[in-house]
């Protein structure tokens, strides 16, 4: 628990692509190999490696949600809510979503004329939160509600790492003015109820995400259950803002490390001329997205996993029903076998060429498989958007001395945040 990133990329070193990892209430097994990866992601009837479902008595109410579905009902439903995430509707929203990350980034003049330190970690969290919101929900919320959203979201996201590895469970007693996920959890529920119900009473047609989900129909034209849109939209909301965060927090860090890579990234931006950057100019920030990639290999995992729902076998080995199987992605983005400089941040391990020589399940950031993340192109655009306005605009300087630690949480953000000026370019 102390460094379980450089512990299982270790044990991955010494005891090769197939490891029992002996932790507390699991029986838990790590892999380290992309063909390994390929069978355990690749079962999309999840007749044998998949999710053990939610809890009955949760269900009755939670209602169920994409994240813990399998095999045919989860292709249903994941096509209900692919739509949300096509390239027409993320085109569509771009506008506000960039126009807001202005709106949010008017503030760093102040950061650029005094000369102050920053977290750029937070600072990014408070532009991409409130972005999200509007493309979700379009709704513009107060200070005050960002930071109890940023707050409740990073509770949720804290508890899932833990419950990971050892099944924490939260603390029984909430503490005034101390985070608990006692607290975050109604409190997140009850905010999404609310603007469910408003939403509900709205006879204006929104074109948002959200609007996508409440239009969403079965196969026999009824709606979804209330509680699986609520659930479906709490789900969305933790994963949506906060995986582009620490991604971009990780970018911001090491591309100093690279100042070639660095300055070529600052090239792409700056041949975009003064023009605001659109969906429309996502294509002409590849070397953006490169870099981006590149911060999310070395960012990491500790693992993603599945369960094994039969007695099986893995590479030679029996494998219990109910073993949890995970790809230790941060051994595999590390691996000298699919990695020219696995340990160095090099964009250059995105190009075309290299990317044709690698088996496309050694780079799992977004998982792989049927059930890899739905919002993909969504953390894509988002991220490419805001590295081009904060390029446009500024330049980030770190701390003297300082590198970045991965923190054991769901989206791995930075420890600690990003300590860094800023100046004007």
């Amino acid at each position: 628990m102390r460094d379980p990133f450089t512990f299982t990329h270790e044990a991955a070193k010494r005891y090769g692509d197939v490891f029992h990892l002996p932790v507390p209430m699991h029986n838990l097994v790590l892999t380290n190999h992309p063909d390994l990866t390929r069978e355990i992601f690749y079962d999309r009837d999840a007749t044998t490696w998949g999710f053990p479902g939610f809890p009955k008595p949760f269900k009755a109410v939670f209602g169920e949600t994409l994240g813990f579905l399998d095999g045919e009902r989860y292709t249903e439903r994941r096509r209900l809510i692919s739509p949300m995430f096509g390239k027409r509707t993320l085109s569509r929203l771009a506008d506000d979503f960039v126009d807001e990350m202005l709106k949010r980034l008017d503030p760093w003049e102040e950061f650029a004329e005094n000369g102050s330190e920053i977290d750029l970690q937070h600072e990014f969290a408070m532009i991409l939160l409130p972005a999200f919101l509007r493309n979700m929900f379009s709704i513009s919320p107060t200070d005050k509600q960002i930071h109890r959203y940023d707050q409740d979201l990073r509770e949720v996201l804290s508890a899932g790492a833990a419950a990971t590895w050892l099944r924490l469970p939260p603390s029984p007693v909430p503490l005034p003015g101390v985070p608990s996920l006692l607290v975050s959890v109604p409190r997140m529920w009850r905010d999404i109820g609310r603007i469910l119900d408003s939403r509900a009473k709205d006879p204006v047609e929104h074109h948002d995400l959200l609007q996508v989900l409440v239009d969403a129909r079965l196969p026999d034209g009824t709606s979804l259950d209330p509680r699986d849109v609520k659930f479906d939209t709490w789900g969305l909301m933790v994963a949506g803002y906060d995986t582009v965060v620490a991604a971009l927090s990780w970018m911001f860090s090491l591309l100093p490390t690279n100042p070639a890579a660095q300055q070529r990234l600052f090239d792409e931006v700056d041949d975009l001329g003064d023009v605001v950057p659109s969906a429309e100019h996502l294509d002409r920030l590849g070397w953006v997205k490169q870099c981006f990639d590149e911060a999310q290999r070395l960012q990491g995992n500790v693992m993603n996993g599945r369960f094994a729902k039969v007695d099986t076998e893995l590479a030679g080995f029996q494998i219990p029903s109910g073993t949890l199987v995970g790809s230790a992605m941060f051994a595999l983005h590390r691996d000298p076998r699919w990695w020219a400089h696995p340990e160095s941040y090099d964009p250059t391990h995105f190009d075309k060429d290299q990317v044709a020589d690698r088996p496309a399940t050694a780079f799992i950031p977004f998982g792989t498989g049927s059930h890899q993340c739905v919002g993909m192109a969504m953390a894509y655009q988002n991220a490419q958007l805001l590295t081009a306005l904060v390029c446009q605009r500024y330049r980030v300087h770190l701390r003297p001395g300082w590198a970045p630690e991965h923190k054991m949480v769901t989206a791995v953000p930075v420890k600690g945040g990003v300590p860094c000026t800023i100046t004007r370019r």
